[in-house]
């Protein structure tokens, strides 16, 4: 049993022969299992249970040594994050763009409870005060907004039926029509892949989603904080390029136009602040090119 849609379930079962296969098919897997873990198939459960219980025991003890190790290292490395010039605002440009992906999804108390616009307003104001004021205004919107409001709000920008206000889809604002997966949909995939990427079993959207693609921008500009803190000259090149790459032949091109939709046609207060502050980060990072 399985989730298509809201409010629709999917079943799927096998009968018959097809039934006997499948369980003989799992009884191969059982057997197999036992033999790698040197045990019975009768044996099989309190075998695993060791091994995970093993398992369990030595993560504690990776991580209590982790502990140890950045308790040590923390100060220089945080010395290593200031001293190295452009590092810190190039790691707040990541971080921004990672929390700024996550207020595209459905608005919910989980955004609140894990202090998301704490992070965006540190990030913010670790780039330039400018943004950092935007990154204020969001949180306030937030806080002020029902919730309900904002789910209305959030229904009526991104998925209305009838049309939504502002889709949040490159291929829409770049083909000029309203079918998904363009050209420019298989572009930007492709530019995934090119980078070493693939998007997440989990992720339920469409590889052009305004989500996605903030998240790669993430990705690409932790690549480069990584590349300038090790020195690493071929690993910053290579990311940067594929950063050009991102903005130039997508974000650039239809990030404008659809934060301006989404400006004009948003009803709460949040969603024009977000809009406010997704435009500026994408026009920040086409200057940096």
């Amino acid at each position: 049993e399985s989730g298509v849609a809201a409010g629709i379930r999917r079943v799927e079962a096998v009968t018959g022969e097809n039934a006997l296969t499948y369980l003989q098919m799992l009884e191969t897997t059982v057997q197999g299992a036992a033999m790698t873990l040197k045990t019975t198939p009768h044996e099989l459960g309190s075998r695993l249970h060791a091994v995970l219980e093993q398992v369990r025991q030595l993560e504690k003890e990776l991580t209590a040594a982790k502990s140890k190790l950045a308790s040590a290292q923390g100060d220089e490395l945080l010395a290593q994050a200031v001293d190295v010039k452009g590092l810190k605002v190039l790691a707040a440009r990541a971080d921004l763009s990672r929390l700024l992906a996550a207020c595209f999804y459905e608005p919910c108390p989980e955004f609140a409870e894990e202090r998301v616009f704490d992070s965006i307003g540190k990030a913010a104001a670790d780039i330039d005060p400018e943004t950092g004021s935007l990154a204020r205004q969001l949180s306030q919107a937030f806080a002020a907004d029902a919730a309900q409001d904002l789910l209305v709000d959030y229904t009526r920008l991104f998925l209305a039926p009838e049309g939504p206000l502002a889709q949040p889809y490159g291929s829409v604002w770049l083909a000029g029509t309203q079918p998904l997966m363009q050209e420019s949909t298989m572009a930007v995939l492709a530019l995934y892949r090119d980078g070493g990427f693939e998007l997440a079993d989990d992720f339920r959207d469409l590889p052009d989603h305004i989500a996605a693609e903030l998240e790669f921008l993430y990705a690409l500009l932790f690549r480069e904080a990584q590349g300038l803190r090790h020195g690493d000259t071929t690993a910053l090149a290579a990311a940067r390029a594929l950063r050009r790459r991102l903005l130039s032949e997508h974000l650039t091109r239809w990030a404008p136009p659809f934060t301006e939709a989404m400006r004009t046609g948003a009803q709460t207060a949040f969603y024009r602040s977000l809009a406010l502050l997704t435009s500026r980060l994408i026009a920040s990072e086409a200057r940096s090119l």
